[in-house]
């Protein structure tokens, strides 16, 4: 890992996770150093072949190497370390590229939102609920207002929130292990937006921070065959330790 000292002015922390995607990783670095952030690397990849090289170091603060992928705790980690130094954080997986708007657009989104708000993203999913009421994961999207920002249960791809958020994140996982409720498998993003007492929320679809897909390859979430599985299983857990889900209260969208 090197160290450089923080942009003055940069309150935001963007922090990429590289899972077998170094090219994707080295485009979406070089897109965010013209943005008013500051960017480290988690470099998860199972194989020095496709670790992120060196060279990446010119445009980001850190690289945290990790032996092996250890889940959800390693970029939160990374994120929890520097998060008294700035005021957002801002996950980013590796198979999209941001707009060069996009620190500036969520930022400014940030700032309309409720005092117990959790993530801003632009993908995101509310839960189904069963007969007993319990949660469960729909993979289908949900429509979005244009001119507002929707609540929902989680975001996706992309999270963007008050840095303490990865503390608390960290938190729910204690928590889950102490209750001897561990997941089959960790599924970070919804340790992350279940963590929060308040909603999270969709960037208006005017206002997209997301450009388009980079390549995923064979090993894309989505296409594992547990992966919906694993999260209502997820959702469960949590339901079962407290989190209740807040947009159903009817909570109305907020004017962007």
């Amino acid at each position: 890992m090197t160290r450089k000292l923080r942009e003055p002015g940069h309150d935001v922390l963007a922090v990429v996770t590289n899972y077998n995607r170094p090219d994707n990783v080295m485009k979406i670095c070089r897109e965010l150093r013209g943005q008013p952030c500051d960017v480290v690397v988690v470099d998860n990849a199972a194989t020095p072949e496709k670790s992120v090289c060196s060279s990446v170091l010119t445009h980001v603060r850190d690289i945290f190497r990790m032996n092996e992928n250890y889940g959800p705790s390693c970029r939160f980690a990374a994120a929890a370390m520097l998060a008294h130094r700035y005021e957002y954080t801002w996950l980013l997986d590796d198979d999209f590229m941001p707009a060069s708007w996009a620190v500036d657009t969520l930022k400014r989104l940030a700032e309309k939102l409720p005092l117990q708000w959790t993530t801003l993203g632009q993908v995101g999913r509310r839960f189904g609920v069963d007969r007993e009421g319990k949660p469960y994961y729909r993979k289908k999207n949900i429509g979005r207002n244009i001119g507002e920002m929707v609540p929902v249960d989680m975001t996706c791809r992309t999270h963007f929130f008050e840095s303490s958020r990865a503390i608390a994140a960290l938190d729910q996982m204690g928590l889950m292990a102490a209750a001897g409720k561990l997941p089959l498998t960790w599924e970070d993003d919804m340790m992350l937006c279940l963590s929060g007492t308040g909603c999270s929320y969709l960037v208006p679809s005017d206002q997209p921070i997301m450009m388009g897909n980079l390549p995923k390859g064979d090993d894309a979430s989505g296409a594992r065959p547990c992966h919906s599985a694993n999260r209502t299983e997820c959702a469960r857990l949590s339901y079962e330790l407290g989190w209740r889900s807040t947009w159903r209260s009817k909570l109305p969208g907020v004017k962007a």
